[in-house]
């Protein structure tokens, strides 16, 4: 994967961070691996919002179908970037 295309956004806004963590609810096991892949190659991913901050998204996508890998995302975000907690969303 090229580093560069980890900033790389959609039109509509989404970061490649996003669709890791959205792939919980299909994917679980390859949600966790690119999400920590991204946070590994740049852990500031976890600070990219689109709709949402990652963390966010993992929490909402986390069911329990899927609460092992949700809650791998969810402790790998968080510990990338824990401010998320107390900002206005």
């Amino acid at each position: 994967m090229c580093p560069d295309a980890i900033l790389g956004v959609t039109r509509s806004g989404t970061f490649p961070i996003h669709f890791a963590v959205a792939a919980l609810t299909k994917y679980p096991n390859a949600a966790v691996n690119a999400t920590e892949y991204l946070l590994k190659v740049y852990p500031r991913v976890a600070s990219q919002r689109s709709n949402c901050f990652p963390l966010l998204l993992a929490c909402m996508t986390t069911k329990e179908s899927n609460v092992v890998a949700g809650l791998e995302v969810i402790k790998a975000l968080y510990n990338a970037y824990p401010e998320v907690i107390v900002t206005d969303e």
